[in-house]
């Protein structure tokens, strides 16, 4: 018997102690004792009735439960915790109360506040979230016509999102008119690990703001903040941009963002900015009517000065209606950056500019379509590929500039198509672009190159204007195997204009449309294309200021083909 009581003992003491010892419990039955009552640690409160704090704070001791019966609720007034428990019944717990302190409630929601639609309730809700705890916040589905109202009256940055928070936004968050310049709906600044999602809305205050200055009234705002995702929410009329990506006040950059399945509609500035940050996806969005202060884009990565935007992957968004597409540029000083930007299958409507690259290391853009009213490619001391893309503007339209404008740039297109006024302006003096390749593409529209050191291979240019292409300034460039078809109705002169010295020009293909059929002279030899063709000793010439040869390739005119070698 005594050896049993002594191994007993001995086991005693190896357990935890809490698991031997009784919890202490304290029922909250009257309002009027509540905070006297409320004053051991690690104890569990019951709260039986309504506890009215009469606008005083109730500061709970460490490591405390609250359990609320039904019936129970603590209103008007401040909750403090300090790691905090809450359990019991979840529903109306809490009515008029302030949030504070820290608190361990794993699930979270909008209905634990009975008047969570009221202003800035749900900055409260937000606030039972701790970057200790992996926390999931969801703002739950409204009535038609309810809305959760927030407003600046406390503070530009309005919901505060933690590390470790799952947000779900099934209701729509809407802010009140106020004259901010700057606000965040939304505000994650110098955290990890948060997500975004549901099927809600967050409206800003563009058509209700009181103010006409600023334009950074954003709707979720991610700065110096790593591993963020928001997916499946519609964002919409924000002061300055839906999503803006940055630095935080860690003066960190953000890093591991994702923005997949949603719409964002309607905002001042931008749908999305990426102003700082160490890789990013944007992927499966509808972007759209986004205008009102510059730069009006769907989507701008812009690094301010001193930042690096790298490693961005754009994927399947769809752009309407937007005054520019997807455009990247610094501010041109020596230590902001953009590399690695991928754009693959997208859909991009735009009144000005459809894409826009500057001082970019890589602009890489694939299965793109791209309808503009003005240009569709502007870029700028930048790498930039195309692969089978397609370029031109809206139906029944003419582009008011050129199809592609660039100068200084390392340009790869390939197996794409083109339409508008002209294929490629260098409104610089000198060829500063050099090593382009432009190959297998379809091009409806006059060529014009002032190019170096560049191949012009295997493409099918259509134009009703000559020369169909051009080659103005630069050398050292091969312009072969391609294909030049004259659609216009008049008898052209020159097909193919080479101004400069040094280039191999050969193997291309000259093609005339039946309208433009030339007379055969009574000598089979001498072929005359209206007085602007002929031979002379066997030999193929145009008629222009000077008499000169025309450049090797073939040469189809009606149903005849002549080969110049």
């Amino acid at each position: 018997m005594k050896l049993r009581i002594i191994v007993f003992f001995i086991l005693a003491s190896l357990l935890p102690r809490q698991r031997i010892m009784a919890e202490n419990v304290v029922e909250i039955k009257y309002s009027s004792t509540a905070r006297t009552q409320i004053k051991m640690s690690n104890t569990r409160y019951i709260i039986l009735c309504v506890v009215n704090l009469y606008g005083k704070t109730l500061t709970m001791p460490e490591g405390c439960t609250l359990e609320f019966s039904e019936g129970g609720q603590i209103t008007n007034g401040l909750l403090t915790g300090d790691h905090t428990k809450i359990e019991g019944k979840t529903k109306d717990i809490f009515y008029r109360t302030h949030i504070s302190g820290t608190f361990d409630v794993p699930t979270i929601s909008t209905n634990m506040f009975s008047d969570a639609i009221y202003e800035n309730t749900l900055k409260n809700v937000m606030a039972l979230a701790c970057s200790d705890v992996q926390n999931t916040v969801t703002i739950e589905a409204l009535p038609d016509g309810e809305v959760y109202e927030v407003s600046t009256s406390e503070g530009y940055n309005i919901i505060h999102v933690p590390s470790n928070t799952d947000v779900i936004i099934d209701g729509t968050v809407q802010l009140a008119p106020n004259n901010e310049e700057s606000y965040s709906i939304f505000h994650c600044d110098n955290v990890e690990n948060v997500s975004f999602s549901g099927n809600g809305c967050i409206i800003g205050d563009r058509t209700t703001h009181i103010g006409t200055s600023g334009e950074w009234g954003m709707g979720i705002n991610i700065v110096g903040s790593r591993n963020i995702h928001i997916t499946g929410l519609t964002i919409s009329d924000c002061w300055g941009d839906c999503i803006y990506v940055g630095r935080g006040s860690n003066k960190k950059e953000s890093s591991d963002v994702t923005i997949d399945h949603c719409l964002l509609t309607g905002s001042r500035r931008q749908g999305i900015s990426v102003v700082a940050c160490y890789g990013s996806l944007m992927e499966d969005l509808e972007i759209r009517d986004i205008h009102g202060t510059d730069p009006q884009a769907a989507i701008d990565i812009e690094p301010n000065s001193g930042d690096t935007c790298t490693g961005a992957w754009i994927k399947n968004v769809c752009a309407r209606n937007c005054y520019h597409g997807i455009i990247s540029t610094t501010p041109g000083d020596a230590i902001s950056k953009i590399t690695d930007i991928h754009i693959e299958n997208c859909d991009i409507e735009s009144e000005v500019l459809g894409l826009s690259a500057s001082n970019c290391d890589l602009f890489d853009v694939k299965d793109t379509h791209v309808l503009t009213e003005y240009s569709g490619l502007r870029t700028h001391i930048s790498t930039v590929r195309l692969d089978n893309c397609y370029f031109g503007p809206y139906e029944g339209k003419e582009l008011e500039s050129d199809i592609i404008v660039l100068w200084d740039v390392f340009l790869d297109v390939r197996n794409s198509e083109f339409h508008g006024n002209k294929f490629i302006d260098n409104p610089k003096a000198t060829p500063a672009s050099k090593r382009m390749i432009i190959a297998g593409n379809q091009i409806y529209c006059p060529v014009e190159l002032k190019i170096q050191a560049s191949q012009i291979i295997g493409n099918t240019v259509y134009s009703q204007q000559t020369p169909i292409m051009s080659l103005i300034l630069g050398e050292a460039n091969a312009i072969t195997d391609n294909t030049l078809i004259y659609t216009g109705e008049d008898h052209p002169t020159n097909l193919l204009e080479v101004k400069t010295d040094n280039n191999t020009i050969e193997n291309n293909t000259f093609v005339y449309q039946p309208t433009c059929i030339p007379r055969l002279h009574s000598a089979a030899h001498d072929l005359y294309f209206g007085t602007d063709v002929y031979t002379l000793d066997g030999r193929l010439y145009q008629h222009g200021s000077a008499l000169s040869r025309l450049p090797h390739g073939s040469y189809i005119i009606g149903n005849r083909k002549v080969v110049v070698r």
